[in-house]
């Protein structure tokens, strides 16, 4: 506890020290996911103020290109994974800047954008669900754009305006042509693919072990110390998951952290297996 409460106060020391003030970035994240639902199928436009309402038309009028190609069946459903990552980053940080600065909106408000998105997703919690299922299964999608290219000799979109081709990862337009360098991607992408199955396939059964012990069909003293500790260690690990898709983009640096949960939690469950033991009570 001390050692933490100074990282904390160190932090918060140097950060007052450079800045004035902290910014939340949830009405950016908000306006993203507001921004993506207007790409995914049964979209509605929540009522909202005209002007916001205008903000919210214009953005989907601007990802209308990315609309199509999302229900193009036959472009590469594994680029498609890697590809709705970048374009909620491309509406984090560059769809309003581009139509601020084509005059057709006045640049909205902190406040304004968290409105948006509140609105937006109030509108939608079907298309919401949805697209937060999909990014929960995208978390694993490492290397999902380098993949598509190798294995699958896929080739990313050009779109118009332009300006949604900075969606495009920056470093494949670096070396277009070395497709080598994207080689290990296909030990990657699999690798990561079949964890994250495993791991949701192993969750789901602690899941269903937990709901006997709630109903009173399985005693909770049937459960190996291990079962517990893979449990607690499965659920931070997929409720993170969750959560992170639920109000941000996906990506390695987010399943960084909480990949030695999963580690962790699929040694205990190995090492003990079967992990429920039928325990006899404590005789004196």
């Amino acid at each position: 506890m001390v050692s933490a409460a100074v990282v904390i106060a160190l932090e918060a020391a140097g950060f007052y020290a450079a800045h004035d003030r902290r910014d939340s970035l949830a009405p950016r994240h908000l306006f993203a996911k507001a921004a993506m639902l207007t790409t995914q199928p049964g979209f509605t436009m929540p009522r909202l103020p005209p002007a916001e309402r205008n903000i919210l038309e214009q953005t989907a009028r601007l990802m209308r290109p990315f609309k199509g190609y999302l229900a193009d069946d036959t472009q590469s459903k594994i680029m498609k994974m890697a590809l709705r990552d970048t374009f909620e980053g491309f509406a984090q940080f560059r769809a309003l800047p581009y139509l601020a600065g084509q005059g057709l909106i006045a640049r909205p408000t902190t406040s304004a954008k968290a409105r948006i998105g509140y609105a937006t997703i109030a509108a939608n919690p079907l298309p919401y669900a949805r697209l937060t299922l999909r990014y929960a299964i995208d978390f694993w999608a490492t290397n999902a754009f380098a993949y598509a290219i190798v294995a699958h000799g896929a080739k990313p979109p050009v779109f118009t305006p332009a300006v949604l081709n900075r969606a495009i990862p920056p470093w494949f337009k670096l070396f277009p042509k070395r497709h080598g360098d994207l080689s290990g991607a296909l030990v990657t992408f699999p690798a990561y693919m079949l964890l994250g199955a495993a791991c949701l396939l192993l969750s789901l059964w602690l899941a269903w072990v937990w709901l006997r012990v709630a109903f009173g069909r399985l005693s909770i003293a049937c459960l190996s110390p291990a079962t517990m500790l893979a449990s607690a260690l499965f659920a931070i690990g997929q409720t993170n998951i969750v959560f992170v898709s639920m109000v941000n983009i996906t990506g390695g640096r987010f399943l960084i952290p909480i990949f030695p949960f999963f580690v962790l939690a699929f040694l205990v469950w190995l090492q003990s297996l079967p992990v429920i033991r039928r325990y006899s009570p404590a005789r004196d």
